[in-house]
């Protein structure tokens, strides 16, 4: 059974069965009301479906699902990324933002690659050196701001 992901939607690609949405996260534990074959993601984490038919049920593997987009307010302005695309390094701009601000680089699979918290600088540097070419989730977070995009090597 294979997941499609389309922005924050998850689709079973299996139709006319029944579905039950889980939070790999928590234990499998079920969704409450995520019974349809497409599942609106609302927040990040790890989710897999059960697709059952009579007796038989298989369950998928969990898709890590990170949601993009300015949850706070003047999350795109507060950052500036360059270059992108990338190659050894990747420059972090807090844009007058105070406070420590939080790093993270995901696989576009959800693996962390880096997860590092710098503190007292506007502009940070990130080396990318070890990484392969291709596309990566870059999530920027501070006491007043967060966004999340696409950043590529």
């Amino acid at each position: 059974m294979d997941l499609r992901s389309d922005l924050i939607t998850l689709t079973a690609t299996d139709s006319g069965l029944d579905y039950q949405w889980v939070d790999c996260d928590n234990a499998n534990s079920p969704i409450d009301g995520a019974t349809e074959q497409s599942f609106e993601v609302t927040e990040d984490g790890n989710y897999a479906v059960i697709v059952s038919d009579g007796d038989c049920s298989v369950t998928s593997e969990c898709t890590v699902v990170i949601v993009t987009g300015i949850t706070e307010q003047n999350g795109a302005d507060a950052f500036s990324v360059y270059p992108n695309p990338f190659n050894e390094m990747l420059t972090v701009r807090t844009n007058g933002q105070q406070g420590p601000v939080r790093i993270e680089l995901f696989s576009v699979s959800g693996q962390v690659l880096i997860n590092e918290v710098r503190t007292g600088m506007e502009m940070n540097t990130v080396g990318t050196a070890q990484l392969a070419p291709g596309s990566y989730v870059l999530r920027l977070t501070t006491d007043n701001a967060r966004t999340t995009m696409n950043v590529v090597k």
